[in-house]
């Protein structure tokens, strides 16, 4: 028996968000889970959760950067739709 944890749309924006402050941050070269999950105000597991969904609809990509088979590290970016869903969250002033 499988269980599903649904993904929220508000929990997609927040990751999607952290990952932007992070992709503009010169000096990052990996992001681990542990940091986009505090940076989110998520759990860590419901940021793993979020991260799976956000590959499996094709918002995020995820980039190994660490020769490690152990404990991979990894770089995500966001592809134009997590874009416009980021514009789209962002209160207008």
């Amino acid at each position: 028996m499988e269980i599903k944890i649904a993904v929220t749309d508000e929990e997609r924006s927040k990751v999607i968000s952290t990952i932007s402050v992070l992709n503009s941050r010169e000096h990052v070269l990996q992001m681990p889970i542990q940091s986009i999950a505090t940076m989110s105000g998520l759990k860590l597991s419901k940021t793993r959760l979020v991260l799976e969904d956000l590959m499996t609809k094709k918002l995020i990509t995820r980039y190994n950067v660490s020769e490690k088979q152990i404990r991979p590290r990894y770089y995500y970016t966001l592809s134009e739709a997590a874009l416009e869903i980021l514009q789209n969250t962002v209160p207008q002033e």
